[in-house]
């Protein structure tokens, strides 16, 4: 497979256009399958030969072994139960293609439990490169391992990087007693084999198993907090990064993921009476897909929340790099477009009860009057994002900044501000801006793949400066647990009143914490009870 062939593909995936929803692609275990030049692992699962790719614009390369797997598949009796080594294989495994993404609305496969790794091109055994397992986003219920590529993270930043998928919707999350000590949590079980395959393998790619950094964004942000309050998980990882999420959110309550439960087994056909795992196990892979799709959002099951185990202290303490973007909530208010004022006072009272007339204060309907088509969405686009009603930023970000410093470990807290990221054309609400939305920064951090190869194009100087930056930041923690480094802006890490660093063109700095809490209100929002509702069905 030529390096121009791989590139096309990958590029594809994000878009659903080659992306092996349907299927695996196959991996060749095969001796003669390796091209003389392509680049090999020696490793404890057996040899893998890989592809190398110059990156676009530079003259770094990475290489990359594609579809490695870390778990057995989880299929037929193996289905809901937690996750189990995989196997070692004889000759060579031709690691050019990625695995099919984990069983989602949209296709896929329940054989998923597979690693991406990218490093250097021509790293050598024994490199001992920092590690980073990143964790995709998706709301738990979609996305994959190749929708990001971190080869220019890699290459740049002289690191290795492991993509991890794991199970998803109910085949990651259904809670069921008989399912044991994985009940509600099959897809942790998945992280956490990731964790261990991570340390035992990982040498034999050029990485140091002693360096390792767990990175996710939005659901995969979810699922590093439930990480760093798992006790299985303590001494698998040395450090986090967690993009998007609070760790407020970060779980579901047993009592209502039993609910969730319980409609997913009825429209999967299976009832109460005797063996209700059985029936699940047989019922076809098309169908779990559907009636996962239709029982809703779903997620870890947990009785505490992690922020609340992080502010007591009883966590896996160890350095964390985490934040939000400026207007997380904007891109998906859009929703809202034609709603009235009185519609959206409504909305605020049914959020906050007897709060609502000071928060409509703060918020008021016409804050945004000018853009009369958009202005209503927009304002609560600010309300969702400032209460941190979603989990996704806004001041809960400041809470768990707080909380991790506050546990005597470093913390190093950030706000994505580029309020004109580059975005895909929205047909549907022309003139909608989605300023510095959920997901923004990711097309700064992995600019080769997919949509995010498309909004990289589009990027200014200025945001292409950025988004450099933005990788020496992460690169330069991923090395050293210190995202400061030569060639860019001292960034101080959250102690004492705090400090947040500002990402965005021509601004880039450190600045007090003050400075987030009152861009996102964060004083009036603690001096009411917390938002738990959604604002939608979404």
């Amino acid at each position: 497979m030529t390096r121009k062939t791989w590139f096309s593909w990958v590029a594809a995936g994000m878009l659903g256009l080659a992306s092996g929803l349907s299927g695996a692609a196959p991996s060749v275990t095969s001796a003669s399958a390796a091209s003389p030049s392509a680049p090999t692992a020696d490793t404890v699962q057996g040899k893998v030969t890989g592809i190398t790719r110059t990156l676009p614009g530079s003259d770094l390369a990475a290489d990359a072994f594609l579809g490695i797997p870390y778990a057995e598949p989880p299929v037929g009796d193996l289905r809901w139960k937690p996750a189990a080594p995989a196997k070692n294989w004889t000759g060579v495994r031709n690691a050019e293609w990625h695995a099919a993404p984990c069983l989602q609305p949209e296709g896929g496969s329940e054989d998923c439990l597979y690693a991406d790794i990218y490093r250097p091109a021509g790293t050598k055994p024994g490199a001992k490169l920092p590690v980073a397992v990143y964790l995709h986003g998706g709301a738990n219920i979609t996305g994959s391992a190749s929708a990001q590529d971190p080869s220019r993270l890699a290459a740049e930043s002289g690191v290795l990087v492991a993509a991890v998928q794991y199970r998803l919707g109910a085949l990651g999350f259904l809670s069921l007693p008989e399912f044991g000590d994985a009940s509600g949590n099959s897809a942790m079980t998945d992280i956490e084999e990731a964790l261990r395959w991570v340390k035992k393998t990982i040498a034999g790619y050029g990485g140091d198993p002693d360096r390792v950094t767990l990175m996710g964004e939005s659901s995969g942000g979810t699922d590093v907090c439930r990480m760093l309050v798992d006790p299985k998980a303590k001494g698998l990882f040395h450090q986090a990064v967690i993009q998007s999420d609070t760790c407020a959110f970060d779980s579901e309550r047993p009592a209502k993921a039993k609910r969730r439960s319980e409609f997913f087994i009825k429209r999967a056909g299976c009832d109460f009476e005797s063996g209700v795992g059985n029936c699940l196990r047989k019922v076809p892979a098309e169908k779990i897909a559907e009636a996962s799709a239709s029982s809703g959002l779903w997620a870890p099951v947990s009785d505490v929340p992690g922020i609340e185990q992080i502010k007591k202290g009883d966590w896996n303490r160890v350095p964390l790099l985490s934040g939000s973007n400026k207007n997380e909530a904007r891109d998906a208010a859009s929703v809202f477009t034609g709603w009235s004022e009185d519609a959206y006072k409504v909305w605020v009272k049914r959020l906050v009860g007897d709060n609502w007339y000071k928060a409509q204060v703060e918020y008021p309907g016409d804050k945004y009057e000018k853009d009369e088509a958009y202005g209503v969405p927009y304002i609560m686009g600010d309300f969702m994002t400032d209460s941190g009603m979603r989990g996704l930023g806004g001041c809960g970000s400041l809470t768990l900044a707080r909380a991790a410093a506050a546990s005597d470990v470093t913390s190093w807290f950030y706000a994505f501000e580029d309020e004109n990221a580059p975005t895909l054309l929205r047909p549907r609400y022309p003139g909608y801006k989605t300023g510095a939305s959920h997901g923004s920064e990711l097309s700064y951090l992995f600019p080769d793949t997919g949509r995010f190869l498309a909004l990289a194009a589009k990027m200014t100087p200025d945001q292409k400066q950025l988004a450099e930056t933005i990788r020496t930041y992460w690169g330069n923690f991923i090395r050293t647990g210190d995202p400061n480094g030569k060639g860019v802006p001292a960034w101080g890490p959250y102690k004492e009143d705090g400090a947040v660093m500002v990402l965005a063109p021509e601004k880039t700095g450190t600045r007090p914490a003050a400075y987030f809490a009152d861009e996102h209100k964060c004083a009036f929002w603690a001096s009411i009870p917390p938002v738990t509702g959604r604002g939608s069905s979404f």
